[in-house]
């Protein structure tokens, strides 16, 4: 997986930096992955393709909700990437279905990956569930 993600550091040409005005997404994933690692946090991976109606919708409305924003900039680093642009790291991943927010662990371990629309309240629920199990994980870990 490292070697995946350090293999793909180029700018994603067609996906804005930003998916909306207030929280900052950005499209370069060797920037985003050294601030993950740096933070020790999660990256987030929202894969996106071209014509994707649910993609559009879940960037109109999901993403703008001032509860996923603030959810995502405390926990997450985010990046929006479009599958066409990334064909290397869509196959790593097994990504077949989009919109696909994928959850990836400073290490490069694969926490979760959600596809399809997710509501507002539906993302927000999946991901707390993904970041308890990290912790639950990490603890268990921590006591063997």
């Amino acid at each position: 997986m490292l070697i995946v993600l350090a293999s793909t550091v180029s700018l994603v040409a067609n996906e804005p930096a930003q998916t909306n005005r207030d929280l900052k997404w950005t499209g370069d994933l060797e920037a985003a992955w050294n601030s993950a690692r740096e933070k020790q946090r999660p990256l987030l991976l929202f894969v996106t393709m071209d014509g994707c109606v649910h993609c559009q919708r879940m960037k109109l409305t999901t993403l703008r909700d001032k509860g996923v924003q603030q959810d995502l900039e405390k926990e997450f680093v985010p990046v929006t990437l479009n599958a066409k642009d990334r064909p290397e790291l869509v196959k790593r991943l097994r990504l077949r279905l989009f919109p696909t927010v994928v959850v990836i662990q400073p290490n490069g371990t694969v926490m979760e990956s959600i596809t399809g629309y997710q509501s507002p309240k539906q993302l927000r629920e999946k991901l707390s569930a993904t970041l308890r199990q990290a912790s639950r994980e990490t603890s268990a870990a921590t006591k063997r």
